[in-house]
C-alpha cells in the first residue's frame, strides 16, 4: 500500500501523487516551445516532484531531460563551481553513454562542451534545481552564456533550459541579466482545497 510522503520527491508507485495534469501541460508546452524558463515556489511544495513526473513525459517524446542541481555551491570559487558543474554534466550525460572530451572550466567552456555533447545527443532539456545557491561571482556570466546558447541554437541541441528555485530565482534572473527576450515564469502554488480532497481519495479508495 503507498502512503503519503512529506521528506522528498514523491514516487506515483509508493506514494500519494497529486500529478496537476494542468501544470504539467503548461510545463510540456513551454519545453514543445523550446522555450528558456523557471520555476518558482517556496520549499515544500512539489517542485522536485514536478519536474520529475514531467521527466516521463519528455523521455516518452524522444528529448533527453537532465537534472543537476547547484544546492551548497553559494560560497563556492569559481574554479571550485566550475569543476563541480562539469562532473554534474558528465556524470548525468554519461548515464545515457554520452561523453565529451572538452572540460567545463569557464562560461565559454560551458558553450562549448554543450555543442559537443550535441553532436550525440537527442534534444536536452536541462533542470537546474537550487539555482540561486549559484557563487555571486558567477551568476552574470553564466546568465549571459545561457543568453548566447538561446541565441544560437543551430550550433548545440540545448532545446529547453528550466531553472528550479524558490520565489527569488526569478528576480535574480531579472536583475542579473536576462538569458531570455522574455523570461517566461511558471509558478507552483501550494495544493487547493480540492487538491487535498483528490489526494485523501487517493487513501480512501486504497
Amino acid at each position: 500500500m503507498r502512503y503519503f510522503n512529506t521528506s522528498g520527491p514523491c514516487d506515483p508507485e509508493r506514494h500519494y501523487t497529486l500529478f496537476r495534469p494542468t501544470l504539467l501541460a503548461k510545463g510540456q508546452r513551454l519545453v514543445d516551445q523550446g522555450r528558456y524558463f523557471t520555476l518558482f515556489a517556496p520549499r515544500q511544495t512539489g517542485k522536485t516532484t514536478y519536474f520529475q513526473l514531467l521527466f516521463r513525459q519528455l523521455q516518452t517524446q524522444g528529448y533527453l531531460p537532465i537534472w543537476i542541481s547547484f544546492e551548497g555551491m553559494k560560497t563556492a570559487t569559481r574554479p571550485e563551481f566550475y569543476e563541480a558543474l562539469h562532473w554534474h554534466l558528465q556524470n548525468e550525460f554519461s548515464q545515457v553513454g554520452l561523453q565529451a572530451a572538452h572540460p567545463v572550466k569557464n562560461q565559454l567552456d560551458l558553450q562549448r562542451y554543450l555543442s559537443e555533447i550535441s553532436t550525440q545527443s537527442p534534444l536536452i532539456v536541462l533542470v537546474i534545481d537550487e539555482f540561486e545557491d549559484i557563487p555571486p561571482q558567477v551568476m552574470s556570466e553564466l546568465l549571459h552564456i545561457f543568453r548566447a546558447l538561446y541565441q544560437k541554437r543551430t550550433q548545440h541541441k540545448l532545446h529547453s533550459l528550466l531553472l528550479v528555485g524558490v520565489s527569488t530565482v526569478a528576480e535574480l534572473v531579472v536583475s542579473s541579466a536576462s538569458p531570455f527576450n522574455i523570461v517566461v515564469q511558471l509558478e507552483l502554488p501550494y495544493f487547493t482545497f480540492d487538491e487535498v480532497q483528490a489526494l485523501i481519495d487517493q487513501y480512501v479508495s486504497e
